[in-house]
């Protein structure tokens, strides 16, 4: 049996489903294979269901274009489609004693087009929420959380309108031939497309070298990242971010609020297998410094996978979008905040390489 389309697209978490909404609407068929029993069951859902601002990507680079035009899109998207979300606005703080990790922030949000981020005192911060323990923080108002499982499935369903679409799930792929047109041998099922876009996430790297043939010099470089929640539910009014550098990967423990009314901390940073009460112990002292809550009640919740990636052994900071033929397109290090700009990365796609 041999498929037939316009576009095969690798990968159904939630780019891969954006995009190939986008290409749908632009009136061409898709056919979106996953190795996995559905979609979404990865990076995508696995993560905090932050929608970020843009506040503190590199300026010019792709991260804080797209999370920018991102951030509206989505925002548009769910309220169109009624899919839960608040807009919490995100503090950022300092655990230490001086302030220029958020004089920092502050500069390169202004860099970045946001001209809504304020510094406020300790007496707005209580308005806020009175459980949260420091004494200034930069205000970013646009910020907010969602939920991550219904906007798969809404995307998922908006594709599902369209008759030229199929979703093949646990698929494996076994061969792949590139000549004028794309011939993918999987599961015993030929499909045929005039172009492929490789959007497997974690996976990407690894397609790309081993399916593709690529000689790129990509490699994968995965961080896993371990989250707690609080046994008893305790309601947060805003995202809390403690210091970071723009642009690098550090350990952060973070406090996100839920919409069922509860508090995620972390992600943490493991390299090898971890032990939930080693990080329930490490992230405890650094909570206590700024939210008060009963820390007892901190347990292990879930993990996730960061899809980052290497070129010629070296940490790939931005998206990367890579066309290893004329007619393959690769997303590689679709990271964070690949959430947020999820509608904009496939508007990206179609307005330059379609």
């Amino acid at each position: 049996m041999i498929n037939k389309s316009d576009f095969i697209v690798i990968g159904a978490g939630v780019v891969g489903l954006a995009t190939s909404l986008k290409l749908l609407k632009q009136n061409y068929s898709v056919l979106l294979l996953e190795k996995n029993s559905s979609y979404g069951l990865v990076s995508s859902s696995h993560n905090s269901g932050v929608i970020h601002s843009g506040a503190y990507y590199q300026t010019g680079s792709l991260k804080h274009l797209l999370s920018i035009k991102g951030k509206n899109l989505i925002y548009e998207y769910l309220n169109k489609k009624k899919i839960p979300f608040k807009k919490t606005g995100k503090l950022f703080i300092s655990l230490s004693k001086n302030n220029e990790s958020l004089n920092k922030l502050y500069e390169i949000s202004k860099k970045n087009g946001l001209n809504d981020l304020i510094f406020i005192n300790k007496n707005q911060i209580q308005n806020i929420d009175s459980k949260i323990r420091v004494n200034e923080a930069l205000l970013c108002p646009s910020s907010g959380i969602l939920d991550q499982k219904q906007l798969l499935n809404s995307l998922y369903e908006d594709c599902k309108y369209f008759p030229k679409f199929k979703l093949y799930s646990s698929q494996i792929i076994k061969d792949i031939e590139v000549n004028n047109n794309i011939k993918i041998i999987s599961n015993n099922i030929i499909f045929e497309g005039n172009y492929l876009i490789n959007s497997s996430g974690l996976n990407a790297p690894n397609f790309l070298r081993d399916k593709i043939g690529s000689v790129e010099g990509i490699s994968s470089y995965p961080v896993k990242g371990a989250y707690l929640r609080l046994a008893n539910p305790t309601k947060l009014n805003t995202i809390i971010y403690t210091s970071l550098n723009p642009g690098d990967i550090t350990e952060r423990v973070d406090a996100t609020p839920t919409l069922d009314n509860n508090i995620i901390f972390g992600p943490s940073i493991e390299n090898k297998d971890f032990n939930p009460e080693v990080i329930i112990n490490k992230f405890k002292p650094v909570i206590k410094k700024y939210l008060d809550i009963d820390y007892e009640d901190l347990v292990y919740d879930y993990y996730g996978t960061r899809p980052k990636a290497k070129k010629d052994n070296e940490i790939i900071k931005d998206f990367l979008f890579l066309k290893s033929h004329k007619n393959i397109l690769n997303l590689v290090n679709i990271e964070s905040p690949g959430l947020t700009a999820c509608l904009s990365i496939a508007d990206y796609i179609f307005e330059n390489y379609i």
